[in-house]
């Protein structure tokens, strides 16, 4: 089975009122996402994550918007399974590129060629993969799953991107840099964020 990048467009402002806000509304609304994820409602298992509570993703949206995250340092897996489908709820706009493997060599392939074209932050996909969600959450630490760049993050990046030559670049990494390119340029002139799951 193959692994995809999902980058999404979302108003950040909408996404940082959401913990704590206790909107009941917006919990029914994104329930049937979380859910929808398959392994939903399986408890993740506390020998993985120390001290993290039992927990399912239902659970974990739950306390996200009720403002009652525990305090544990690790064990994110539930929290970030629910924070992935609060992107898609509210996303305007995005894009999925499919791999056709569970490795990461082809994210690697894709900073090397922009690290080689001359991008520097808030220019990198591993950020936009990996860097964590905007609010606190305990950590999930296996490698890329969540990451954002803020609005004004995504200005800097799509103006930097303009800038740089990718003519170089062979054709699997240059797909995939164009797509984000289109995705900055697009989320940029909307003052939005862009979110990124490796799911």
């Amino acid at each position: 089975m193959g692994y995809l990048i999902r980058i999404l467009e979302v108003d950040f402002k909408e996404i940082l009122r959401v913990p704590g806000s206790k909107d009941q509304q917006l919990l029914e609304l994104v329930m049937p996402h979380v859910i929808g994820f398959g392994e939903a409602e399986e408890p993740w298992n506390t020998e993985l994550y120390g001290d993290a509570p039992l927990a399912t993703p239902s659970e974990a949206l739950r306390q996200i918007i009720n403002g009652d995250v525990a305090q544990a340092e690790s064990g994110g897996g539930p929290y970030y399974e629910a924070v992935a489908a609060l992107y898609m709820h509210f996303a305007t706009s995005g894009d999925e590129i499919g791999l056709s493997s569970h490795e990461t060599d082809h994210i690697d392939e894709v900073e090397e060629a922009l690290l080689a074209a001359g991008a520097k932050p808030p220019l990198s996909l591993v950020d936009l993969l990996s860097r964590g969600v905007p609010f606190r959450l305990p950590q999930y630490d296996e490698g890329y799953r969540l990451g954002y760049l803020t609005p004004d993050e995504v200005v800097a990046a799509s103006r930097q991107f303009e800038a740089l030559s990718f003519d170089a670049v062979p054709e699997g990494p240059r797909e995939t840099i164009e797509v984000l390119g289109l995705l900055l340029k697009d989320a940029a002139s909307r003052n939005h964020a862009l979110v990124g799951e490796y799911a």
